[in-house]
């Protein structure tokens, strides 16, 4: 898909806001929570570019999902990201 982005972090929070600023600006997204669901997601659909955070917190990491996305031809740029979520106790 042109201007389409595959959002993958494993916080809600982080996904939800990135989704949000990006649909502001009139970029379809999908997310998705793991390593593997990137690669079944990312083998389905084509993306324009792909927010991949570092560490993940189960299964394949960020590098090592990388790495499967390369080694599978698919062709999508990749932005490796390390984000937290942080709240403010009351």
């Amino acid at each position: 898909m042109i201007n389409s982005v595959l959002i993958v972090d494993d916080e809600p929070g982080i996904r939800d806001t990135l989704r949000g600023v990006l649909e502001d600006e009139g970029i379809t997204v999908e997310s998705c929570s793991s390593g593997e669901e990137c690669l079944d997601v990312a083998r389905r659909d084509d993306f324009s570019c792909i927010l991949l955070d570092i560490w993940l917190g189960t299964g394949i990491d960020g590098l090592e999902t990388l790495r499967r996305l390369k080694s599978e031809g698919i062709s999508s740029s990749v932005v490796m990201i390390r984000a937290t979520a942080i709240s403010k106790q009351p």
